[in-house]
């Protein structure tokens, strides 16, 4: 089993034996890598597409944190993070990708 504790900056992956695993036990793990985080791929991504990577790290990290604010100040159990990385990628990008896909359409 795989498991992965990760923040905005850096994802560590391990494998370990099973679930659950409680903060008292000692388990062993046969594989431990560290990789980029949330807000780390998220720059890494918009790189290899072309588009604006500060702006979009910026932007999807700004999305990111109000809906963790909201999460904590509203009466929810939670919101998915994923409108928030969507519109992150879209509103600095928007004109890049429309220019993309109307070069796309005319050749």
């Amino acid at each position: 089993m795989v498991i992965v504790l990760g923040d905005m900056i850096a994802d560590i992956s391990m494998r370990i034996g099973g679930m659950p695993v409680n903060a008292t036990d000692i388990q062993r793990i046969s594989y431990m890598a560290v990789g980029p985080g949330g807000a780390t791929n998220v720059a890494i991504a918009a790189a290899r597409f072309g588009l604006r990577v500060a702006w979009t790290w910026v932007v999807t990290t700004l999305l990111l944190g109000a809906t963790l604010v909201l999460t904590a100040t509203t009466d929810v159990a939670g919101l998915p993070a994923l409108p928030a990385v969507c519109f992150g990628f879209l509103l600095p990008n928007a004109d890049l990708l429309w220019r993309k896909v109307r070069d796309r359409r005319g050749a």
